[in-house]
Order: C-alpha cells, then structure tokens, then sequence
C-alpha cells in the first residue's frame, strides 16, 4: 500500500500481515466519492461480492438506504487527520443486514485521499443483547403481572360475583340492570387484561391436551363468521395428513380469534382472511437463523390477511406487550403478546411478515405430536346443585371467602371455612366434616395449598383436593402446564365455573395424587 503525506509508510511485510491476511474485513474507499479502492479476502467472503464486484462500487452500496445521508455528510468533511471509531450497518450481498464497529484511518492510497477501514461484525453479540434484554423483559413483566394478578383476581372474583348475583335480583327494577352489567363488563376486562399479560410472560397455567388443530379451526367457524362480518371473505384450507399438537384448546382458540381480530380491523373496507394448516420441518438452517426455535417437525397456521399491512418496524414490535397500530383508545396491544406468549409457552414458534397495502400473514409452528387425541370433557348443565356434601373452604382473602362461602352453600353444599393452612389442619384434627378440601394456592401462614392438601390428606386419606387461584407461581404449575392430577379452578371465577369444578372433584372415584 503506498502511503504519503499524512499516512505512514509501512513495509510490503507489514502490508500484507495488516491488511491482505487480516483475519477481519478491511477495505480502503476514497474520501471523495466514496468508492472502493481495495478490499481483503475476509471482507470479499464476509460480504458475499468478489473483488472485481467491490471495485466497482461505492461505500453507499453496502449500506442501508436511511443511513447514506449520514455518509455524505461525513465524507464531506474531507480527511480528518486521525483515527476515528463509529457503529453502523452493512448489508451483504443476500440481503442480511449486519452490526458492525468500524475503526478508520485518514491515508493517502495511490495518490488518492481514502480512509482505510477495519470492521468488526458485532451482530451476533447484538443479537445475545437483544435477546438478554428480552429475556429481562419478560422477566420484569412476569414479576410484575405476578405480584398483582393474585390480588387483583381476587377482587375481581368478588366485584363479577356479585354483579351476576345482582342481575339475577334485579328482575323488576330494570333501569338498574345496565349499570349492573358494566360493572361486570369492566371485571371481565380487567380479568383479559391481566390474562393477557401472564400470557405474554408465558406463565398463564396451561392444560394442554392431544387436539387435533383442524377440528379445533372448524369449531370456531361459525364465531368467525359473525365476527367478522359480511365484507370479509372467509377462507379455511386444511392439509389431509395434519398431524396432532399438544395444547391448551381454550387458548389456542383465544390465540387464532385474536389473530383473526386483527385481521378484521385491518380490513375496514373489506378483503379476505385466510387460515391454512399443514405439516413442516423446521431444519437446522431455519433455527440457526432464529435461536429461539428448535428443529423439529410441526404443525403450520398460518393466518393472512389483504388489509392495510405494517411497515417493518412496526412487525418488528408487533409482538411487544401494548404496541398497536390501532387508533388510541381501540385496542390494548395485548392481543398479539397473548399470542406470542402461548405459542412460546406451547413450546412453538411464531413469524410475522407484512407489506403495506398488500397485508399481513402470522404463522404459528406448535410441535406435532403423536398419541390419541384427547376429548373435551362434556359441557355441564347451568343447574349443577350439591346434596350435602361437606366442603372446607380455605381462603385468606376476607372478601373471596365470604362470597365463596355464600355461592356454596346456595348450591346446597355444607362448608366450613378457614384464612390458612395451619387453621385447616386443625380443623380437620377436630373431625369437622370435609368431602372436598377447597383451597387457594398460595396463601400465608407457611403453609401453600399443595402442602396444606398432603397435610390433609394424612389426615384423611382419599380426600379430594380442588385449588384455586389468581396466579399460581410454581406450586401447581411447572413448566407452564398445570401438574398432572391437579384441579384447578382458575381466579375470578363465576358460580357455573365454580359449580362445575366443584361437581367434577367430588365425582372422582378416588384422589390424583399432588406431584
């Protein structure tokens, strides 16, 4: 490299160990225009072109349109003199768009004033910070949704309890009726929203069971039809060979309306929404491009859409809890978080692609399974009544328990309640009467739900052990999916929810063992 005035002569040597053999991409542009004077054998494979092609291009060929005015004003500068460092990004020749630190130097290269560069791609590690930051993220959102979802259920419970309660007194007065049902419409929301969150932070308690997804499409068929209007064209393909996945059908169909939701108010003209399923593999290559998927063989809903579509930057933040598109004050930002979380938690994969005025297609990959599909345990009639049995009611939450207690024993059960654990066992030492041990999870008084219920259990062998609870932690839900055996009524629940658990735990022929 012939070097004068402000750069410093160096040996043929020194020349070939720095620049032509450097285990990093150099190069040497001229300050004037830009264009590429000398490139090294790593800067030639890194970025895909030849030398020839790299000769005949400018620095503004292997950068991103928004970034080239920057350059311009940097060129124009003229030589500077010293080193100087800076991060960008470059684009190679198949598109992908790189990270990297650049150190640079003001030389003259053949009579030409040029700057002499080296480049450190820093993309992978760009990629570990993302996916930290992520991962503290989702973190901070689950401690934070966790710390206030099982008080804030527990208020809810009460407040849509007594709104339902209310309506049915409220027969003859029905000027009052209206105002009844929004304080109940404001304790459903309230219960979306902190589902939502949960969702997102992947720990919402999951009963996964063997489905077959095609069955589970068609079966929401009808809603989404109605839902989605008359201007919006409905179109659901199947594959013939779909095979089975493993999850939790109430939010798999959550999931696929809120997708299709979105699809609806991107469409307020009208279009046409498709869903198409079918079987793929996910090879090795797919995952090294995406290090949160593992290969493997899954099932693919792909819901699309020929609304308005999304910028890149707004699909990049598509799955960000309270980012939305939509008009301030019509929607949460909460629908798509959901998904994200489910899928996740569902141990699947989630993808995103949207053009502007040409739509937008999200795909979930939920791993297939094999076995014998599962049957969704039959609907319970609205009327479900005890007959005398005897419940133990143990729930620290002064206003829960009460409410509990009231819907109970209007069902025609005999309950006896307790605030803890400890208060239980004494109970239960005293001999009062208990068929059904009913019981929050997580509770104070050294003592949670699941250890109360081992303790009982020594006590009375063979009792049954119903849980409830606004947000489990890990005491009965391990890996997202609610331990085998357990019963769980889920916070804030309404009188057929509770009757139909309760039924369903004093019909059992015998006890599920607590892992």
């Amino acid at each position: 490299m012939a070097a004068e005035d402000n750069a410093r002569p160096h040996s043929d040597e020194y020349y070939e160990l720095l620049f032509i053999a450097n285990p990093l991409p150099m190069w040497v542009f001229a300050i004037e225009d830009g264009r590429f004077l000398a490139v090294n054998a790593q800067a030639r494979a890194h970025y895909g072109y030849s030398e020839e092609e790299f000769l005949a291009m400018t620095i503004s060929d292997i950068r991103p349109p928004e970034e080239n005015e920057h350059l311009k004003m940097v060129r124009s500068t003229g030589p500077s003199g010293h080193r100087s460092f800076g991060t960008w990004k470059h684009c190679t020749k198949d598109g992908r768009l790189l990270d990297v630190e650049i150190t640079s130097d003001d030389i003259v290269f053949r009579g030409v004033q040029s700057r002499l560069v080296l480049v450190n791609d820093v993309s992978a590690r760009k990629e570990l910070e993302r996916r930290l930051a992520q991962s503290q993220k989702l973190e901070a959102i689950g401690q934070l949704t966790g710390g206030i979802a099982h008080d804030f259920n527990n208020l809810l419970t009460v407040m849509i309890g007594n709104a339902d309660t209310l309506l049915e007194e409220l027969e003859g007065q029905p000027q009052l009726i209206p105002l009844v049902e929004m304080i109940r419409a404001a304790g459903i929301r309230g219960s979306e929203l902190t589902n939502h969150l949960l969702a997102f932070a992947r720990r919402q308690a999951l009963e996964p069971r063997i489905v077959r997804p095609d069955e589970l499409i068609d079966g929401l068929r009808k809603l989404l039809r109605r839902t989605l209007g008359e201007s919006i064209e409905l179109a659901v393909t199947h594959a013939a060979d779909l095979s089975m996945v493993s999850v939790d059908p109430a939010q798999f169909e959550s999931a696929l309306l809120n997708l299709c939701l979105n699809s609806r108010d991107a469409m307020p003209g009208g279009g046409q929404l498709m869903i198409e399923t079918g079987n793929v593999v996910l090879d090795q290559h797919y995952a090294e491009q995406r290090p949160d998927v593992r290969p493997g063989a899954y099932v693919r809903i792909s819901v699309s859409d020929t609304g308005a579509g999304m910028s890149a930057e707004d699909a990049a933040r598509a799955f960000d809890p309270f980012f939305t598109t939509k008009p301030r004050g019509k929607g949460t930002g909460l629908g798509l978080s959901m998904v994200y979380g489910f899928v996740k938690q569902s141990g699947g994969h989630v993808a995103i692609y949207s053009e502007r005025e040409h739509g937008t297609v999200v795909t979930l990959y939920l791993p297939q399974v094999q076995g014998t599909p599962e049957p969704a345990r039959p609907a319970e009639p609205d009327d479900i009544t005890g007959h005398g049995e005897s419940i133990l009611l143990v729930e620290d939450d002064d206003l829960v328990r009460e409410h509990a207690t009231r819907l109970l024993q209007s069902m025609g059960y005999a309950v006896t309640t307790a605030s803890d654990g400890p208060q239980a066992i004494e109970l239960l030492r005293k001999g009062v009467p208990c068929d059904l041990l009913f019981t929050d999870v997580i509770m104070p008084g050294g003592m949670t739900g699941p250890q109360l219920a081992e303790a009982a259990r020594r006590l009375r062998s063979g009792l049954r052990v119903l849980y409830t609870s606004g947000y489990t932690e890990n005491a009965i839900v391990h890996h997202g999916r609610v331990d085998p055996g357990v019963n769980l009524l889920h916070k804030p629940y309404r009188r057929p929810e509770l009757a139909a658990k309760v039924r369903a735990a004093l019909s059992e022929e015998q006890f599920k063992d607590d892992p």
